[in-house]
């Protein structure tokens, strides 16, 4: 996925808005020491976002950050890749003409319709 920003923060920081940072901001559980940095958040919201999201780089704090986000919210380069991977990796639905084709050719133990 490539991108104007040298970093993913700055890329998802930039492409959202304030009001999602600033509902994120107040679900989480801030680290001591973005708050010993960023005392008062409301006023170092961006700041200390971008602190936070590179800290919990490998716990997933962006991974957190984005379902929580409506679809206005999110990125649009991580909205557009997310649409050309669905796109690239989800076959159309079968013609009509097909379906008995596709069935014929499926494989012996292949449910589709098994319970899990």
């Amino acid at each position: 996925m490539m991108h104007a920003e040298k970093w993913l923060e700055n890329m998802v920081i930039k492409g959202t808005t304030r009001a999602a940072l600033q509902h994120f901001s107040k679900q989480i559980d801030w680290p001591p020491h973005v708050l010993m940095n960023y005392p008062d958040l409301s006023a170092n919201l961006v700041d200390a976002a971008r602190q936070y999201f590179v800290w919990s780089k490998g716990t997933g704090g962006i991974a957190d950050f984005l379902p929580r986000c409506n679809e206005g919210e999110i990125p649009t380069r991580i909205n557009e890749t997310a649409t050309l991977l669905k796109d690239t990796c989800v076959p159309p639905p079968p013609q009509a003409g097909n379906a008995a084709k596709l069935v014929e050719h499926a494989h012996p133990e292949a449910n589709v319709d098994a319970p899990y």
